[in-house]
């Protein structure tokens, strides 16, 4: 049984990250891991960009220090930012 739920969040992963990859592509961009490339909040932010249609305001595209990789941070900037319109 669990062997089944690990094979069924295998699929899940992968699926998910297509869809995203779908997205992705029609800014040049692609993950290959949810687990280390969603980590920083720039492809969250980007995603929802394209999901939303809608241009966000200013965000650190280039985080260099702990605080700004802080994904939630980057993706709560996004969504707070995105929500003004």
């Amino acid at each position: 049984m669990a062997q089944q739920a690990t094979h069924w969040a295998d699929i899940q992963e992968k699926t998910f990250t297509r869809w995203i990859n779908d997205y992705l592509r029609e800014k040049g961009m692609k993950i290959e891991s949810l687990k280390t490339d969603l980590g920083n909040g720039l492809v969250l932010c980007n995603l929802l960009k394209i999901l939303s249609k809608k241009k966000f305001p200013k965000y650190n595209k280039h985080p260099r220090i702990t605080a700004q990789k802080n994904g939630k941070h980057q993706y709560g900037s996004c969504l707070y930012q995105g929500t003004e319109d």
